[in-house]
């Protein structure tokens, strides 16, 4: 995956041809929402927009990368 930054001693990394489909569209859908609640930033509904986001974000860090817990990725 791109990396812009400093990286982590012992961080692992793949190169985006070793990435899956599914791993690919979820990263997609992730910088969607984000990008939408930027979009949104100046506006009066911005933290009615954000909020959801930043719950499923916080549920899916919660949750090693799911939605719901103990579920088992390929």
């Amino acid at each position: 995956m791109t990396f812009q930054g400093e990286m982590d001693e012992g961080e692992e990394w793949v190169e985006d041809e070793d990435v899956s489909d599914n791993l690919r569209a979820k990263l997609l859908s992730l910088k969607v929402c984000r990008n939408r609640g930027l979009a949104h930033s100046a506006s009066e509904k911005a933290l009615e927009i954000a909020t959801p986001v930043l719950k499923m974000l916080a549920t899916l860090l919660e949750h090693n990368g799911s939605l719901v817990p103990n579920v088992q990725e390929e």
